[in-house]
C-alpha cells in the first residue's frame, strides 16, 4: 500500500469494527461518522503528501508521518473521528 498513509490504513479497519459492535446504529449515524472521517481524511497532511508522491513529482515515495504503523497510536486514530468546529455536517440544513 503505497499509496495510503500509515494513519488511514490503520483507520480503515475502524468501520467494521464500528458496524459490528453497534447493529443498531441508524443509515443517517453511519453516512454522517463516514462524513466525517472523509473530511478529517482530506485535511490531513499525509493527504497531501499522497497527492503530491502519485500525481505532481510521480516518484512514488511518500513520507508518510509517522512512517510506520507501529507508530499510530489509538489517539491519532481518535482524532479522525471528531468533528472539528466549522465543519457543515453531511445532513445539515
Amino acid at each position: 500500500m503505497l499509496f495510503f498513509s500509515k494513519i488511514i490504513t490503520k483507520i480503515s479497519l475502524y468501520p467494521l469494527q464500528i458496524l459490528t459492535s453497534n447493529p443498531e446504529l441508524a443509515l443517517k449515524e453511519i453516512l454522517e461518522q463516514d462524513f466525517i472521517l472523509s473530511q478529517n481524511f482530506m485535511n490531513h497532511p499525509d493527504c497531501m503528501e499522497g497527492v503530491r508522491a502519485q500525481v505532481i513529482d510521480k516518484d512514488k515515495n511518500p513520507k508518510w508521518n509517522p512512517d510506520d504503523l507501529k507508530s499510530v497510536t489509538d489517539e491519532m486514530v481518535a482524532q479522525f473521528f471528531i468533528e472539528k468546529p466549522g465543519l457543515k455536517g453531511l445532513f445539515d440544513d
